[in-house]
This record gives C-alpha cells, sequence and structure tokens, in this order.
C-alpha cells in the first residue's frame, strides 16, 4: 500500500486509501475480538514523518480525510472514537484541514509535543488532547523535567483545551527498549528489569500520578490565579471536591495557600522544584486562587447544579 514498497519510509500510496481503511477496521475487529478494550483510534501516526529506520508512513489531509470518512461509520457502530492528526502541535494547520475536509468525522485532535506549542490546541471545534510526548536521557534531572512537562503538558495544555495526556513509552527496559529503530535514549513511565522482574518509577510516573489525585475522570477544570513561578491548574470532580496539581518553579520553598470562593481550604508546605497536589472535601466549586491574584472565571450554573450546591 505504500510508495516506497517498505514498511520503513515512505507515504500511502496514490489509490490505496480504501485498502488501508479496510486494513485498521480488520485490526479493530482482531482486537475486539480478543478482548482488548478499544476506545479510540488514528487514522494513522505521526502522517509528517518519514523515517528509513523504523516503520512510518506519511499521508496527505486529503488521504486522512479520505480514510477518517470510511471508517467512521463502522467505528461508531463498535463504539470506538476516532481522533485525527496524532502529531505535533505545531501541524495546528493540518488539523484545520483535516476537519474541513471531513465534517463531523473526527471527535477529537489528538497531538504531540515534539514541535510548536501547547496554544495550538485552542479554538478548536472539537476536544483536543495529548497522545504522546517522552522523557529522555538528554534531560535526566527530574527538577527540569517537572518544570518543563507541567508546564506544557498541564497548565499551558488545559488552558488551552486540552483534555487528556497520554506519555510515551509506558514501559521501558534499562537499556531503552524494546524497539524497530526510532528513539533509543527516550525513557519509560516506568523502567522494567526483564531479568528480575522490578522496575522502578520516572519522573513522568509521579508527574501523572499526582495529576491522577487531582483530577478523576470527568473532572472539569477550573480557573485559578495565582504567582507565575506557581503554574497550576484546578479541576471540580464529579463527586464535588476541588483537586489542585501544580509545581513549586519559585527555586525555594513555599507554604502555599489555597482558597475556594474566598475561603481557605488547604495549606500545603511545597519544597523547591516540587510537585504539589490539594484535594478539598465535597464543596461547592467556584473560584480557585492562591493569595496573590485577580479572580478568576467561575464555574458554570450548570456546573454548580450538577454537584448540588446553591
Amino acid at each position: 500500500m505504500k510508495d516506497s514498497g517498505s514498511l520503513t519510509g515512505g507515504g500511502l500510496a496514490v489509490g490505496q486509501e480504501g485498502a488501508y481503511g479496510s486494513l485498521l477496521l480488520a485490526q479493530v475487529a482482531a482486537l475486539q475480538q480478543e478482548g482488548v478494550p478499544l476506545a479510540a483510534l488514528t487514522v494513522v501516526n505521526e502522517p509528517g514523518h518519514s523515517s528509513g529506520e523504523y516503520p512510518t508512513m506519511t499521508m496527505t489531509d486529503e488521504q486522512l480525510a479520505a480514510v477518517g470518512s470510511q471508517i467512521r461509520p463502522v467505528l461508531t457502530d463498535r463504539g470506538i472514537e476516532l481522533w485525527a492528526l496524532d502529531h505535533n502541535w505545531a501541524d495546528r494547520p493540518r488539523v484545520d484541514s483535516i476537519l474541513g475536509r471531513s465534517p463531523g468525522t473526527f471527535d477529537a485532535v489528538a497531538f504531540h509535543c515534539y514541535a510548536g506549542r501547547p496554544s495550538a490546541m485552542a479554538g478548536l471545534p472539537v476536544p483536543a488532547l495529548i497522545t504522546e510526548c517522552s522523557g529522555g536521557e538528554w534531560d535526566p534531572s527530574w527538577d527540569s523535567t517537572f518544570r518543563w512537562q507541567t508546564r506544557n503538558l498541564v497548565a499551558d495544555a488545559l488552558r488551552h483545551g486540552s483534555t487528556g495526556l497520554m506519555m510515551w513509552n509506558l514501559a521501558l527496559d534499562p537499556s531503552g527498549g524494546p524497539h524497530t529503530g526510532g528513539c533509543a535514549n527516550c525513557r519509560g513511565v516506568v523502567t522494567v528489569d526483564p531479568s528480575s522482574g522490578q522496575w522502578t518509577a520516572g519522573p513522568e510516573f509521579y508527574l501523572l500520578a499526582h495529576i491522577s489525585r487531582a483530577a478523576d475522570p470527568g473532572a472539569v477544570s477550573l480557573g485559578t490565579t495565582g504567582r507565575p513561578d506557581i503554574p497550576m491548574v484546578a479541576f471540580e470532580n464529579p463527586d464535588g471536591t476541588i483537586g489542585l496539581f501544580g509545581h513549586n518553579d519559585s527555586g525555594a520553598a513555599q507554604v502555599i495557600s489555597v482558597e475556594v470562593d474566598g475561603v481557605q481550604t488547604a495549606r500545603v508546605s511545597v519544597p523547591a522544584d516540587a510537585l504539589f497536589t490539594a484535594r478539598s472535601g465535597s464543596v461547592c466549586a467556584g473560584d480557585v486562587r492562591t493569595r496573590r491574584g485577580h479572580t478568576p472565571r467561575r464555574v458554570s450554573r450548570a456546573s454548580r447544579a450538577r454537584t448540588g450546591c446553591p
């Protein structure tokens, strides 16, 4: 199906869109037959990247829209979402092109973090989420990893519409494998020693763990104000609790005081360069702020009604 005649490099050959769409649907059927839970699918990974070192395949915007339109009805019948793009923030112009060519075909847009800025996720007609980002040996410092990932993958991403975050890879061995080429020094969320089965957690593990303690599935992000050297995000959870996640990037230990609707709900002592999470009891969601800053936006009336708040 590829113009390179090889699994590595090249693009989807013109005229092979239908065959490729059928291949994707066959893969979906095989996975579900084996009992693999399948929530969402993208048409191809990184449609703008071709490498002779490992399996890749480029696709044009026209091809992505055509294959998406072909497979969407079957995916809908099977309860599977279809996500557009699956490439970098810098590829936002491609997103607009793809969605414009196939209105109503895609349920969300998947972004990677390797080029561009999180602001590219703003203003989309469908939800956006980050489906790939990796730490690695190029940045072995946990402090700098927390600093960059909190700002770019969480705080800035949420403020520009992100609804989810996945890391690459979930688990790797101590040598950064197994893989078929490409990144040889990427870091897994956990590192597993295949000889003993023992595993160790990397900084991404703790980043995701803190976020998951602040935000349950279905949480709604809230406006926050505070200090620019303490990036943070807040959530209203389905059970009515308020979760706060952030990073102390001030260079010194801080005692962070959290207010919700002008009432202090938590005081957290946070060392320099550390992540922090605070979670309230079941309270009415409103303004969330630290001691400094202007009043942020309030949660909608509909949201207050949903949690039983006045």
